[in-house]
Protein backbone atom coordinates (compact mmCIF):
# COMPACT_ATOMS: atom_id res chain seq x y z
CA UNK A 1 0.00 0.00 0.00
CA UNK A 2 1.43 3.17 -0.58
CA UNK A 3 -0.19 6.67 -0.08
CA UNK A 4 -0.10 9.34 -3.19
CA UNK A 5 -0.63 12.98 -1.84
CA UNK A 6 0.41 14.77 -5.22
CA UNK A 7 1.53 13.74 -8.85
CA UNK A 8 4.60 15.86 -10.94
CA UNK A 9 4.24 17.92 -7.75
CA UNK A 10 0.64 18.90 -7.38
CA UNK A 11 -0.98 17.64 -4.57
CA UNK A 12 -4.03 15.58 -5.46
CA UNK A 13 -7.25 16.96 -3.90
CA UNK A 14 -10.26 14.89 -4.52
CA UNK A 15 -13.92 16.75 -4.39
CA UNK A 16 -16.26 14.94 -5.84
CA UNK A 17 -16.50 11.11 -4.28
CA UNK A 18 -19.51 8.80 -2.63
CA UNK A 19 -20.33 10.02 1.03
CA UNK A 20 -19.56 13.49 0.02
CA UNK A 21 -22.01 17.00 0.68
CA UNK A 22 -24.21 18.00 -1.49
CA UNK A 23 -23.26 18.84 -4.68
CA UNK A 24 -20.06 17.04 -4.38
CA UNK A 25 -21.56 14.17 -4.01
CA UNK A 26 -20.53 11.21 -6.77
CA UNK A 27 -24.08 9.92 -7.64
CA UNK A 28 -25.59 13.11 -7.21
CA UNK A 29 -23.16 15.51 -9.28
CA UNK A 30 -23.14 12.98 -12.66
CA UNK A 31 -26.81 12.53 -12.29
CA UNK A 32 -27.36 16.45 -12.52
CA UNK A 33 -25.35 17.14 -15.06
CA UNK A 34 -27.07 15.58 -17.96
CA UNK A 35 -27.77 12.14 -17.19
CA UNK A 36 -31.03 12.11 -15.07
CA UNK A 37 -32.48 9.83 -18.08
CA UNK A 38 -29.94 7.07 -18.24
CA UNK A 39 -29.17 4.33 -16.18
CA UNK A 40 -25.81 4.76 -14.11
CA UNK A 41 -24.02 1.97 -11.87
CA UNK A 42 -20.99 0.74 -10.87
CA UNK A 43 -19.11 3.95 -9.35
CA UNK A 44 -15.36 2.36 -9.31
CA UNK A 45 -12.55 4.17 -8.99
CA UNK A 46 -9.55 4.10 -11.61
CA UNK A 47 -6.37 6.34 -12.20
CA UNK A 48 -5.20 6.86 -15.49
CA UNK A 49 -1.41 6.02 -16.75
CA UNK A 50 -0.25 9.06 -15.57
CA UNK A 51 -1.54 8.53 -12.14
CA UNK A 52 -4.44 10.67 -12.14
CA UNK A 53 -7.47 10.24 -10.12
CA UNK A 54 -11.22 9.19 -12.05
CA UNK A 55 -14.44 7.60 -11.31
CA UNK A 56 -15.59 5.06 -14.48
CA UNK A 57 -19.68 5.37 -14.12
CA UNK A 58 -21.24 2.34 -16.35
CA UNK A 59 -24.34 3.30 -18.33
CA UNK A 60 -27.25 0.74 -18.85
CA UNK A 61 -30.42 0.00 -20.30
CA UNK A 62 -33.48 -2.19 -20.13
CA UNK A 63 -33.19 -4.72 -22.61
CA UNK A 64 -35.99 -7.89 -21.73
CA UNK A 65 -38.88 -5.17 -20.54
CA UNK A 66 -38.17 -3.81 -16.43
CA UNK A 67 -35.15 -6.15 -17.07
CA UNK A 68 -31.91 -7.68 -18.69
CA UNK A 69 -29.66 -4.97 -17.78
CA UNK A 70 -27.12 -3.87 -20.13
CA UNK A 71 -24.24 -1.97 -19.97
CA UNK A 72 -24.10 0.54 -22.85
CA UNK A 73 -21.07 2.75 -22.33
CA UNK A 74 -19.02 4.63 -20.01
CA UNK A 75 -18.68 8.26 -18.19
CA UNK A 76 -15.07 9.53 -17.04
CA UNK A 77 -15.14 12.04 -14.14
CA UNK A 78 -12.37 13.49 -12.70
CA UNK A 79 -12.53 13.42 -9.65
CA UNK A 80 -10.90 16.63 -9.12
CA UNK A 81 -12.46 19.21 -11.83
CA UNK A 82 -15.58 17.40 -11.88
CA UNK A 83 -15.39 17.00 -15.80
CA UNK A 84 -17.30 14.44 -17.56
CA UNK A 85 -16.10 12.65 -20.62
CA UNK A 86 -18.82 9.94 -21.95
CA UNK A 87 -17.71 7.43 -23.87
CA UNK A 88 -19.03 4.30 -26.29
CA UNK A 89 -18.04 1.15 -25.25
CA UNK A 90 -15.24 0.63 -27.91
CA UNK A 91 -14.21 4.33 -26.91
CA UNK A 92 -13.45 3.83 -24.01
CA UNK A 93 -9.53 4.84 -23.26
CA UNK A 94 -7.49 1.49 -22.41
CA UNK A 95 -6.68 2.40 -18.93
CA UNK A 96 -10.00 1.77 -17.52
CA UNK A 97 -10.29 -2.16 -16.56
CA UNK A 98 -13.88 -2.09 -14.97
CA UNK A 99 -16.37 -1.34 -17.91
CA UNK A 100 -19.02 -4.64 -17.16
CA UNK A 101 -20.72 -3.93 -13.83
CA UNK A 102 -20.04 -6.66 -11.05
CA UNK A 103 -23.67 -7.58 -10.13
CA UNK A 104 -25.05 -7.25 -13.76
CA UNK A 105 -22.51 -10.24 -14.89
CA UNK A 106 -23.75 -11.76 -12.15
CA UNK A 107 -27.11 -11.40 -12.74
CA UNK A 108 -26.62 -12.82 -16.52
CA UNK A 109 -24.61 -16.05 -15.36
CA UNK A 110 -27.55 -17.15 -13.04
CA UNK A 111 -29.75 -16.11 -15.55
CA UNK A 112 -28.31 -18.27 -18.18
CA UNK A 113 -27.47 -21.32 -15.70
CA UNK A 114 -30.97 -20.99 -14.91
CA UNK A 115 -32.80 -21.39 -18.13
CA UNK A 116 -30.10 -23.57 -19.33
CA UNK A 117 -33.04 -25.52 -20.51
CA UNK A 118 -35.25 -22.99 -21.48
CA UNK A 119 -37.72 -21.10 -19.47
CA UNK A 120 -39.97 -24.51 -19.15
CA UNK A 121 -38.11 -26.41 -17.08
CA UNK A 122 -39.21 -27.16 -13.45
CA UNK A 123 -36.49 -29.31 -12.76
CA UNK A 124 -32.96 -28.95 -11.59
CA UNK A 125 -31.69 -31.02 -14.43
CA UNK A 126 -28.57 -29.65 -16.12
CA UNK A 127 -28.86 -26.34 -14.22
CA UNK A 128 -25.71 -24.43 -13.22
CA UNK A 129 -25.25 -21.65 -10.97
CA UNK A 130 -22.14 -19.51 -9.38
CA UNK A 131 -20.00 -20.23 -6.35
CA UNK A 132 -19.10 -17.30 -4.08
CA UNK A 133 -19.54 -14.33 -6.36
CA UNK A 134 -17.06 -12.89 -8.80
CA UNK A 135 -13.39 -11.88 -7.73
CA UNK A 136 -11.21 -9.88 -10.35
CA UNK A 137 -8.74 -11.37 -11.58
CA UNK A 138 -5.67 -10.31 -14.55
CA UNK A 139 -4.38 -12.70 -17.06
CA UNK A 140 -0.94 -13.06 -18.43
CA UNK A 141 -2.22 -10.50 -21.18
CA UNK A 142 -2.41 -8.15 -18.49
CA UNK A 143 -6.66 -7.84 -19.08
CA UNK A 144 -8.94 -8.17 -15.80
CA UNK A 145 -11.68 -10.78 -15.83
CA UNK A 146 -14.03 -11.35 -13.51
CA UNK A 147 -13.98 -14.94 -12.42
CA UNK A 148 -16.87 -16.88 -10.88
CA UNK A 149 -17.02 -21.01 -10.18
CA UNK A 150 -19.22 -23.02 -11.76
CA UNK A 151 -21.38 -25.87 -10.01
CA UNK A 152 -24.49 -27.76 -10.36
CA UNK A 153 -27.84 -26.95 -8.58
CA UNK A 154 -27.60 -28.96 -5.50
CA UNK A 155 -23.87 -29.53 -5.47
CA UNK A 156 -22.48 -27.38 -2.93
CA UNK A 157 -18.85 -28.92 -2.60
CA UNK A 158 -17.78 -29.61 -6.00
CA UNK A 159 -17.35 -27.21 -9.74
CA UNK A 160 -18.09 -28.27 -12.73
CA UNK A 161 -15.85 -25.81 -14.12
CA UNK A 162 -15.28 -21.22 -14.02
CA UNK A 163 -15.82 -19.22 -16.26
CA UNK A 164 -13.91 -15.77 -17.05
CA UNK A 165 -15.62 -12.65 -18.10
CA UNK A 166 -13.84 -9.56 -19.64
CA UNK A 167 -14.23 -6.34 -18.07
CA UNK A 168 -14.41 -4.63 -20.99
CA UNK A 169 -16.14 -6.63 -23.86
CA UNK A 170 -18.03 -9.14 -21.67
CA UNK A 171 -16.40 -11.87 -23.52
CA UNK A 172 -17.14 -14.72 -21.37
CA UNK A 173 -14.93 -17.90 -21.78
CA UNK A 174 -16.44 -21.26 -19.93
CA UNK A 175 -13.77 -23.58 -19.00
CA UNK A 176 -14.32 -27.06 -17.93
CA UNK A 177 -12.91 -28.15 -15.23
CA UNK A 178 -14.59 -30.21 -12.28
CA UNK A 179 -13.29 -29.74 -8.55
CA UNK A 180 -14.02 -28.44 -5.52
CA UNK A 181 -15.85 -24.88 -5.03
CA UNK A 182 -13.74 -21.65 -3.66
CA UNK A 183 -15.85 -22.34 -0.20
CA UNK A 184 -13.90 -25.96 0.26
CA UNK A 185 -10.73 -24.99 -0.43
CA UNK A 186 -11.17 -22.26 1.69
CA UNK A 187 -12.34 -24.35 4.37
CA UNK A 188 -9.69 -26.81 3.87
CA UNK A 189 -6.55 -23.70 3.86
CA UNK A 190 -8.57 -22.77 7.55
CA UNK A 191 -8.20 -26.68 8.90
CA UNK A 192 -4.44 -26.68 7.73
CA UNK A 193 -3.66 -24.09 10.34
CA UNK A 194 -6.76 -24.04 12.32
CA UNK A 195 -4.98 -23.66 15.98
CA UNK A 196 -4.14 -20.35 14.91
CA UNK A 197 -7.80 -19.16 13.94
CA UNK A 198 -6.85 -17.18 10.60
CA UNK A 199 -9.43 -17.13 7.52
CA UNK A 200 -8.80 -17.27 3.96
CA UNK A 201 -9.27 -14.81 1.39
CA UNK A 202 -11.44 -15.51 -1.46
CA UNK A 203 -9.51 -18.23 -3.51
CA UNK A 204 -7.79 -17.37 -7.15
CA UNK A 205 -7.48 -19.67 -9.72
CA UNK A 206 -3.76 -20.71 -10.88
CA UNK A 207 -2.32 -23.06 -13.27
CA UNK A 208 1.01 -24.52 -11.28
CA UNK A 209 3.37 -27.00 -13.19
CA UNK A 210 0.40 -27.49 -14.93
CA UNK A 211 -1.55 -28.15 -12.17
CA UNK A 212 -5.02 -26.16 -11.71
CA UNK A 213 -4.41 -24.53 -8.13
CA UNK A 214 -6.53 -21.86 -5.79
CA UNK A 215 -4.49 -19.09 -4.14
CA UNK A 216 -5.28 -17.59 -1.53
CA UNK A 217 -3.83 -15.63 1.41
CA UNK A 218 -4.63 -16.50 5.55
CA UNK A 219 -5.46 -13.39 7.61
CA UNK A 220 -5.71 -13.03 11.12
CA UNK A 221 -8.66 -11.25 12.86
CA UNK A 222 -7.41 -7.72 12.35
CA UNK A 223 -7.29 -8.50 8.55
CA UNK A 224 -3.40 -8.90 7.99
CA UNK A 225 -1.81 -11.39 5.95
CA UNK A 226 -0.17 -13.68 8.02
CA UNK A 227 0.42 -17.03 5.62
CA UNK A 228 -0.69 -17.98 2.03
CA UNK A 229 -2.27 -21.31 1.33
CA UNK A 230 -2.54 -23.11 -2.24
CA UNK A 231 -5.24 -26.05 -2.61
CA UNK A 232 -5.52 -28.35 -5.51
CA UNK A 233 -8.93 -27.39 -7.43
CA UNK A 234 -9.24 -31.39 -8.49
CA UNK A 235 -8.90 -32.92 -5.07
CA UNK A 236 -8.78 -29.93 -1.92
CA UNK A 237 -7.05 -32.88 0.41
CA UNK A 238 -4.06 -31.69 -0.93
CA UNK A 239 -2.81 -28.16 0.64
CA UNK A 240 0.36 -25.93 1.09
CA UNK A 241 0.83 -23.61 3.66
CA UNK A 242 3.41 -21.17 4.15
CA UNK A 243 4.33 -17.72 5.60
CA UNK A 244 5.98 -16.78 2.02
CA UNK A 245 4.90 -17.51 -1.34
CA UNK A 246 8.15 -19.82 -2.21
CA UNK A 247 7.36 -21.61 1.13
CA UNK A 248 4.18 -22.40 0.01
CA UNK A 249 4.91 -23.47 -3.03
CA UNK A 250 7.35 -25.51 -2.11
CA UNK A 251 5.44 -27.65 0.58
CA UNK A 252 2.25 -27.95 -1.79
CA UNK A 253 4.30 -29.42 -4.71
CA UNK A 254 5.45 -31.41 -1.54
CA UNK A 255 2.08 -32.76 -0.73
CA UNK A 256 0.98 -32.75 -4.23
CA UNK A 257 4.20 -35.34 -5.04
CA UNK A 258 3.12 -37.23 -1.95
CA UNK A 259 -0.81 -37.68 -2.61
CA UNK A 260 -2.07 -41.19 -2.79
CA UNK A 261 -4.80 -40.10 -4.71
CA UNK A 262 -4.50 -41.49 -7.66
CA UNK A 263 -3.18 -38.46 -9.15
CA UNK A 264 0.04 -39.13 -11.07
CA UNK A 265 1.65 -35.70 -10.84
CA UNK A 266 4.51 -36.79 -13.42
CA UNK A 267 1.68 -37.35 -15.93
CA UNK A 268 0.68 -33.51 -15.26
CA UNK A 269 4.20 -31.85 -15.77
CA UNK A 270 7.54 -32.69 -17.80
CA UNK A 271 9.97 -33.71 -15.34
CA UNK A 272 13.38 -33.90 -15.70
CA UNK A 273 15.63 -37.67 -14.22
CA UNK A 274 19.26 -36.92 -12.63
CA UNK A 275 22.02 -38.95 -11.64
CA UNK A 276 24.51 -37.38 -9.69
CA UNK A 277 26.70 -37.12 -6.50
CA UNK A 278 26.13 -34.67 -3.82
CA UNK A 279 28.43 -32.18 -2.49
CA UNK A 280 26.47 -30.32 -0.15
CA UNK A 281 23.24 -31.01 2.37
CA UNK A 282 21.65 -29.38 4.75
CA UNK A 283 18.29 -29.62 6.38
CA UNK A 284 15.47 -26.74 7.79
CA UNK A 285 12.13 -27.09 9.73
CA UNK A 286 9.19 -25.29 8.12
CA UNK A 287 5.94 -25.51 9.56
CA UNK A 288 6.66 -28.82 11.65
CA UNK A 289 8.04 -30.16 8.73
CA UNK A 290 11.82 -31.39 7.93
CA UNK A 291 13.34 -29.72 4.12
CA UNK A 292 16.46 -31.07 3.17
CA UNK A 293 18.81 -28.72 0.96
CA UNK A 294 21.28 -30.19 -1.63
CA UNK A 295 23.20 -29.72 -4.38
CA UNK A 296 24.63 -31.80 -6.98
CA UNK A 297 28.12 -32.62 -8.71
CA UNK A 298 28.12 -30.25 -12.03
CA UNK A 299 24.92 -28.51 -11.41
CA UNK A 300 24.43 -24.70 -10.27
CA UNK A 301 20.86 -25.20 -9.26
CA UNK A 302 19.80 -25.94 -5.14
CA UNK A 303 17.25 -28.96 -4.76
CA UNK A 304 14.69 -29.23 -1.98
CA UNK A 305 12.60 -32.50 -0.83
CA UNK A 306 10.97 -33.36 2.51
CA UNK A 307 12.03 -35.81 5.10
CA UNK A 308 7.87 -37.01 3.99
CA UNK A 309 9.01 -37.61 0.19
CA UNK A 310 12.02 -40.03 1.10
CA UNK A 311 12.92 -41.50 4.47
CA UNK A 312 16.46 -41.53 2.91
CA UNK A 313 16.85 -38.19 2.56
CA UNK A 314 17.50 -37.72 6.39
CA UNK A 315 20.78 -40.15 6.53
CA UNK A 316 22.25 -38.89 3.09
CA UNK A 317 25.51 -37.36 2.91
CA UNK A 318 27.87 -35.88 0.81
CA UNK A 319 29.76 -38.00 -1.89
CA UNK A 320 26.68 -39.91 -1.65
CA UNK A 321 25.20 -40.84 -5.19
CA UNK A 322 21.05 -39.96 -6.13
CA UNK A 323 18.20 -40.24 -8.93
CA UNK A 324 16.45 -37.51 -8.63
CA UNK A 325 12.99 -36.21 -10.25
CA UNK A 326 11.91 -32.38 -10.50
CA UNK A 327 9.63 -30.32 -12.54
CA UNK A 328 11.26 -28.41 -15.38
CA UNK A 329 10.82 -24.88 -14.08
CA UNK A 330 12.19 -21.91 -13.68
CA UNK A 331 12.36 -21.83 -10.02
CA UNK A 332 15.58 -20.75 -8.10
CA UNK A 333 15.09 -23.75 -5.84
CA UNK A 334 13.75 -27.34 -7.31
CA UNK A 335 11.62 -29.04 -5.49
CA UNK A 336 12.18 -33.12 -6.15
CA UNK A 337 9.47 -35.30 -6.94
CA UNK A 338 11.19 -38.36 -6.10
CA UNK A 339 14.95 -39.14 -4.45
CA UNK A 340 16.51 -42.05 -4.39
CA UNK A 341 19.67 -42.68 -2.75
CA UNK A 342 22.01 -45.27 -4.60
CA UNK A 343 24.89 -45.28 -2.23
CA UNK A 344 22.50 -46.89 0.41
CA UNK A 345 22.47 -50.60 -0.22
CA UNK A 346 18.84 -51.72 -1.23
CA UNK A 347 17.54 -55.73 0.16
Amino acid sequence: VKLVQEINGKPIKIKYQPGAYFGSELHRYVYFNGNANVGLTDFSFEIDDAGKPFWIVTNYKKEIGFGGSDATGTLVVNAQTGEITQYAMTDTPLWVDRIQPLHLIEEQLADWGEYVQGYWNWSNENKLQITEGLTLVYGENHKSYWYTGLSSVGKEESTVGFVLVDTRTKETTYYKQSGATEYAAQSSAEGKVQEKGYHASLPIPYVINNIPTYVMTLKDDGGLVKMFAMVSIKDYTIVGVGNTMRETLMAYKNVYNMADNGVDAKSLTPKKNLNSVVTRISNDIKNGNSFYYFMVKDSPSIFVGSSQLSNELPVTKEGDSIQIHFDLDMEQIITVSDFDNLSIGKK
